[in-house]
Parts: C-alpha cells; structure tokens; sequence
C-alpha cells in the first residue's frame, strides 16, 4: 500500500526540494548571522516585515513553520497525514512546558503568557482558567485530551513527591514521542523506514538529555528516570539504564556513540552542551542524507521536516546571538552544523 497525496507526489516532491533550496543553510545561513540588529534580519528573511524584537520574530518563525506543518498534513491521506498534524503538536508541547514551569515557579499568568506562542487552528488553548487556579492540576486539565493528557496525569503522580517543573515538562514529551513513534508505525510500505530514522534520532535524543540532564545535572535516579523512556527507538530501556547507571557523564555519552551521536566526545568537550550538540547534529546529518536519496516519497518530507526544525533553531539562536550582542563568527560556532568562517562544518 502507497501514501497517496491528494497534490500528487511529484508536486510535493518538486515543492519541497524548490523550499529547501531557500532554506537559511550553508552561506546564506552564515551571511544573516553577520546581520546587525534584529530588524536587519527580518527584513533579510520577510522582505518588508517588521518585527519589534527577537521575541516577535522568533514567534513569527515558529508560527510560519506550523502552519507549514499543518498544511503539509492537509496534503496527505490517512497515517501520512495524521503523522504530519501530530509533528505540529510539538509547538503545543513547548507551550505546555512553559506553562508547567511558570506555574511551578507561581508566576502571575501575564508573565507566563509572554513566554507563549500564539497557534493557529486546533493547536490553540485557552489558558484563562489559570488565572483563578494556577496549580499544576490545573494545568493538568488544560491539556487536551489524548495522549498528552494521560502522560501529564501520571507525572503529577512523580510531581506530587518531587515537586519539579522537570517532571511534568519530561511526562510532556514522553506522551508526544509514544505517539509520535506509533504513528510512524502506522505509516505502510518502505517509507516507514526513513520515517522512522529520522523520528527515533528525535526520540533518542530525549532519552540522553533524560541522562544528561536528569541524572547528572539534577542528580535523580533511575528509578524516576527509566520510567519516562519510550519504547521503539534505537536507545532500548536496557541501553538507557546502563547509561543512567554510568560512572560519569563521559561514560554514559561512550554508550550513546552509535546510537545518538556518532563520536565520543573530547574529554575537553564532554559536556551537557556539547554531548546535545553532536546529537542535534547527527540529527541533521541524518535528514540530511534521506533528503539527498529520497527524492520522492514521506522519507523525503519527513527529513525536510527535521531540516527545517533545525533551520528555526539556528535562526533563533541568531537572533538570540543579536539581541547579546554576540559577534557573527561567536553567533556561526553555535550553529548546527557548525559554520567555520561562512562555511559548514560537517
């Protein structure tokens, strides 16, 4: 059985390859990073679009890219299509993770409201009952439905004895990956494949930072951690568990070679910073290559997918990098790849 597009393959073939030629890559990508000041740059990526600050121009990317997602899901019947929408869902998740963490911390909502995205369609929610009862329980019903719902509900378990944002932000993602991870399942045919390899490298992802961050920055074991794994990615229970039960952060980044990042990092360099670059950066490798062979097909829209999620997080990081004042190489060596001089390291 074949995914049937109801533009045709080859127009969404040829549409995607004609996007990712414009895409902020390579010399174009180094070229804005020497912009200076956030109104140079957008004028640089919208032509006469203007953006107050940094916060208004990253949430007009973001919202540019979900509404890319969202239509390239209306282009696509069944699974393909139902996998698309729920790739949107991952700006909702970022939203809810702000959400937890600013009623944790007993924000007023104003201020967690500017911390927000506003989404089109389905992906909006309404936030207002957290003004007469701002407790994670709260919050816990705000979430819609589904998988997303069921996850926070048995983090607020977690939460409720270790009462850490950490929990229900990790029981957030855990609930999108499931069932991002189920939906590639459903996909039928060889573009599983591609599909799958670009979502696992997401999902593993997740499951090092869980190690990284979880048990060796916030020092919590594995009994809170193994939990939150998901299971049909590269990085199986028992690999996570024999990284959380590493000596240190070096030895458990020497497990995740092969399977998230492709070296071992530089004892120099064997830090929470570098170990998630080398992961992102095999994520874009991966991409990548499937773009390159893939030229029709869902592995092909799924890897354009991931390239553009990592062109957003470089021009974010750009524009991050303007509003501190950074220099255009600091700005480039914090790209993913990494830009040396204008060019791409790879």
């Amino acid at each position: 059985m074949s995914i049937r597009l109801t533009t045709g393959i080859d127009y969404l073939a040829a549409a995607l390859h004609g996007r990712r030629s414009r895409m902020a890559e390579g010399e174009r990508l180094a070229a804005l990073a020497g912009a200076r000041s956030i109104a140079e740059l957008a004028r640089a990526l919208y032509g006469d679009t203007a953006a107050a600050s940094a916060v208004a121009l990253q949430r007009h990317l973001v919202v540019d890219r979900v509404n890319e997602l969202l239509d390239l899901a209306r282009q696509l019947d069944g699974p393909a299509g139902e996998l698309f929408d729920w790739m949107a869902v991952r700006t909702q998740v970022e939203n809810l993770k702000v959400l937890a963490r600013g009623v944790a911390g007993r924000l007023a909502l104003s201020e967690i409201e500017a911390h927000l995205v506003p989404l089109p369609g389905h992906l909006a929610m309404d936030v207002r009952p957290l003004a007469s009862s701002a407790t994670v329980e709260t919050l816990a019903y705000l979430v819609p439905r589904g998988p997303l719902q069921a996850a926070v509900q048995e983090g607020l378990a977690v939460f409720r004895t270790h009462p850490r944002a950490f929990f229900i932000e990790a029981a957030l993602d855990r609930g999108y990956f499931a069932e991002l991870l189920a939906r590639v399942e459903a996909i039928p045919g060889a573009d599983r494949e591609d599909v799958w390899a670009v979502a696992s490298q997401e999902v593993d992802i997740f499951h090092l930072m869980l190690v990284v961050r979880g048990r060796f920055h916030y020092g919590l074991g594995a009994d809170l951690l193994l939990p939150l794994h998901v299971s049909g990615s590269r990085i199986r229970a028992t690999e996570m568990a024999a990284m959380l039960a590493a000596a240190d952060l070096g030895a458990a980044a020497e497990r995740a070679v092969g399977l998230v990042i492709g070296a071992l990092p530089e004892a120099s360099a064997a830090d929470a910073v570098a170990i998630e670059r080398m992961a992102w950066e095999r994520y874009h490798s991966v991409a990548a290559a499937i773009f390159r062979r893939s030229h029709m097909g869902l592995g092909m829209a799924a890897a354009y997918v991931a390239l553009r999620r990592v062109e957003l997080a470089n021009l974010i990081t750009v524009s991050e990098g303007i509003r501190a004042g950074l220099s255009a190489d600091d700005i480039r060596r914090r790209m993913v790849p990494r830009l040396e001089g204008g060019a791409t390291r790879v």
